[in-house]
């Protein structure tokens, strides 16, 4: 799962996140942010996105995404042989 559950909402739906952002309550900036996995969401936003679509894209999608996908930093990287 390596795209954002959102952005694949709005692609088959011909939208861009300029149009949604401000009914999720954030800037179009802050959501690109969140969908490409730099900024981390929060519970309001996350009930804004399940709000938005209409249940298509939950929290639980989101956080499956988040997992899967951005790198937990504080995990030791494994070191690789030379």
């Amino acid at each position: 799962m390596d795209e954002n559950p959102l952005r694949r909402w709005l692609r088959l739906r011909e939208m861009e996140a300029k149009e949604v952002a401000p009914r999720l309550g954030v800037s179009a900036s802050t959501l690109s942010r969140l969908m490409s996995g730099k900024t981390g969401a929060d519970p309001d936003f996350l009930a804004a996105v399940t709000c938005v679509t209409g249940g298509n894209v939950t929290a639980n999608d989101w956080i499956a995404w988040h997992g899967a996908t951005v790198r937990d930093w504080r995990q030791p990287r494994k070191k690789t042989a030379a």
